[in-house]
C-alpha cells in the first residue's frame, strides 16, 4: 500500500472539496505537514503568513474530514509587540502551552532552532514534560544571557 506524506500550503486546500480529499487519501496521501505557525491573527499578519487562524483551523479540519491526518507546526518566540522572546520566556511560553493543552497526541519540539527538545505523548507524559520544562527554565533563570 502506498503511503504519501507531504508538506501542504493550506490555501491549496481552499478549492478542494472533501470528496477531492477522500480521493487523494485513497490514492495514498495519509498525512500533511502544515505550518500553522501561530494562532494570533496579528502575529500572522506581521509575519505575512497570508492566512488567519480560522482559515488555518478550518482547512486542517477539512483535511481530517477527507481522512487525511495532519502534523501541525507552531512557532513560538514573539510577543504581541513582535519582540523576540528570551530563552527563559520561550520555555515559559512552552510550559504554558503544554500545561493548558489536553491532547492525547504527541507534541514535538524538535526543530533544530528549538532550545528545548520534547518528544512525548501528552496525555501520558504531561507531568514529565512539565518537569523537564521547569528544570530548563531554572537553568535559563540562572543563566539569562544564554
Amino acid at each position: 500500500m502506498l503511503r504519501v506524506l507531504s508538506y501542504c500550503l493550506l490555501f491549496n486546500l481552499k478549492n478542494k472539496t472533501v470528496d477531492d480529499l477522500v480521493e487523494l487519501e485513497a490514492l495514498g496521501l495519509k498525512l500533511i505537514y502544515v505550518g500553522a505557525e501561530n494562532g494570533d491573527n496579528e502575529i500572522l499578519r506581521r509575519i505575512d503568513k497570508g492566512e488567519i487562524f480560522d482559515f488555518t483551523a478550518n482547512a486542517i479540519l477539512k483535511s481530517h474530514e477527507g481522512g487525511i491526518k495532519s502534523s501541525v507546526m507552531l512557532i513560538n518566540g514573539y510577543d504581541r509587540q513582535f519582540n523576540k522572546l528570551s530563552t527563559f520566556e520561550l520555555c515559559t511560553e512552552m510550559e504554558h502551552f503544554i500545561g493548558e493543552t489536553d491532547l492525547e497526541d504527541f507534541p514535538r519540539s524538535d526543530h533544530v532552532f528549538n532550545y528545548l527538545v520534547l518528544k512525548s505523548v501528552l496525555g501520558k507524559d504531561k507531568p514529565q514534560m512539565l518537569n523537564i520544562i521547569q528544570q530548563t527554565n531554572d537553568y535559563f533563570r540562572a543563566y539569562p544571557n544564554y
